[in-house]
């Protein structure tokens, strides 16, 4: 009972990036067209991790400050996106494919070290618990808001000038903003686990939904 629970939750975990590259033009250019995305994670968590350790204190309790000071950091993601564009390694493909790609690449990194590990560590021993199936579903939401994300620096670095202004919207909006609002909601008692989630699941659609827009007015332009 124990291993199904660990098949499940790894399945529902990696499924969206399965489909997604089987069912999308990536699978044309093979997985090396994901690479630098899985690359480009691993240097940014290292980096953001060293200064999480070095230059972020400790604090005991929730402070917007505190939050500020660590969502803030995510700016880090910014920088080295923008390195992986550039890359030769990421030059596969079209504008559009190798955007998705970079993006499927960095949610898969996040996916193998933020969640796997600890399914695999935790979730197939023990009693059955609700905590490592709503680990896979908030996982499922990670990566709508990655690929977003890594769209969203594309069309930052990429596009019409144009688009910066709300290319820069949007970024501040997911490095920053829904961050500090979640965890405000989460303080104030206003979000329980399983509302936590559905929360995460609408902002994902809609945070989907306004790339979609911005991309597709990026090709037009």
């Amino acid at each position: 009972m124990a291993f199904l629970h660990l098949v499940n939750c790894v399945i529902l975990t990696f499924a969206p990036i399965f489909l997604i590259f089987n069912t999308t033009s990536l699978h044309e250019h093979g997985f090396k067209i994901c690479i630098s995305g899985v690359i480009g994670y691993i240097i940014s968590a290292a980096i953001k991790l060293l200064v999480y350790a070095t230059f972020v204190p400790a604090y005991e309790t929730w402070t917007l400050y505190a939050e500020v000071i660590k969502e803030a950091i995510g700016v880090i993601d910014v920088y080295i996106l923008i390195w992986v564009l550039d890359w030769k390694l990421s030059k596969v493909g079209d504008s559009r494919s190798r955007i998705l790609g970079i993006g499927l690449g960095w949610a898969l990194g996040e996916m193998i070290l933020s969640h796997l590990l600890i399914f695999l560590f935790n979730a197939g021993g023990g009693e059955f618990t609700w905590e490592y199936l709503q680990r896979a579903i908030h996982a499922n939401c990670e990566i709508a808001q990655l690929i977003s994300f890594v769209c969203i620096v594309g069309a930052f670095k990429l596009f019409s000038a144009s688009l910066k202004i709300p290319s820069f919207v949007l970024l501040g909006v997911k490095i920053v903003g829904f961050p500090i609002i979640k965890g405000l909601l989460l303080q104030k008692g206003l979000l329980a686990e399983w509302s936590s989630l559905a929360f995460e699941g609408v902002y994902s659609g809609v945070l989907a939904l306004a790339t979609k827009v911005l991309i597709d007015i990026a090709l037009v332009i």
